[in-house]
């Protein structure tokens, strides 16, 4: 494997020093992660974090996510590996954004969050509790963090379970009800699509000479709800195949392993001043 590339030393007399200032190289280093020039970005971005020359935490959590996914693309792995824990480190509840990032990749951050779960969970609860004493707005509240390990066999399943279980709610349910509506439609068109055939040819054989008006006209009764509801029972069977289809797909797409929810609840106020519940 060949050796990661590393920021050249500082120099006073280095024109490239005194050109760019740590906000320009990290803007660069951006721009040139971005267009998949990854060795040059490594570069820069390394260079504005060893040392530390940001001010903004948003940009140094930026500039590890970025140099992270560049060491990953280049396979260092090992290095990747130490950049997200780093991140994780400063923000124990980051998540990378599945429409910009490699699934492969989100996998293998998730992987190390799970590792580090032990080293992770004080920080989680130090910077609820930070957030508690600060905002007024969760007095009188309790703090829980649930953490949810996720199946990748539950991405294949229909109803939205795979997208329910990855917390995307809206689609999830949206999926549940299209699902649950064609299966039912299928299920209740196939019934009369069937008791229609039976009662046909009931008729047909009751009335064999075909003489009676009254006959002819309920013979053509059935046939035409038959096959319209052999019709339907086609389509809803398309809907649903065609929704669980794009369900999975999406689930897989936006799978991560590992997700960390955060919820307050109500804690009883004769509580909170000593007292018991009556």
């Amino acid at each position: 494997m060949p050796a990661p590339p590393s920021p050249p030393p500082p120099s006073a007399g280095d024109p490239a020093e005194g050109a760019f200032s740590p906000t320009d190289t990290f803007r660069l280093g951006k721009n040139q992660f971005t267009h998949g020039q990854y060795d040059e970005a490594i570069s820069n971005i390394t260079a504005v974090i060893y040392p530390l020359s940001l001010d903004s935490e948003d940009d140094v959590v930026e500039a590890r996510r970025i140099l992270a996914i560049a060491y990953y693309l280049t396979g260092h792995k090992d290095l990747a590996t130490t950049e997200f824990t780093k991140l994780l480190y400063l923000r124990p509840l980051y998540k990378l954004d599945p429409f910009l990032v490699a699934p492969s990749i989100i996998e293998f951050f998730e992987q190390i969050r799970k590792k580090l779960k032990p080293q992770l969970d004080p920080l989680i609860m130090s910077e609820v509790d930070s957030s508690k004493q600060a905002s007024s707005a969760l007095s009188g509240k309790s703090i829980r963090v649930e953490y949810h390990y996720n199946s990748r066999a539950l991405t294949f399943f229909p109803f939205g379970i795979g997208q329910l279980q990855n917390g995307d709610k809206a689609l999830g349910y949206t999926s549940l009800a299209v699902q649950t509506s064609a299966l039912t439609l299928n299920i209740v068109s196939a019934i009369v699509a069937y008791r229609s055939n039976n009662s046909y040819s009931a008729l047909l054989r009751a009335n064999a000479a075909g003489e009676d008006p009254w006959q002819k006209e309920r013979l053509q009764e059935l046939s035409s709800r038959s096959k319209a509801m052999m019709i339907t029972n086609i389509i809803a069977a398309s809907v649903f195949t065609l929704t669980w289809f794009l369900s999975a797909v999406h689930a897989n797409y936006r799978y991560v392993p590992y997700r960390t929810e955060i919820s307050s609840e109500d804690v009883d106020q004769a509580l909170l001043n000593g007292g018991e519940r009556p």
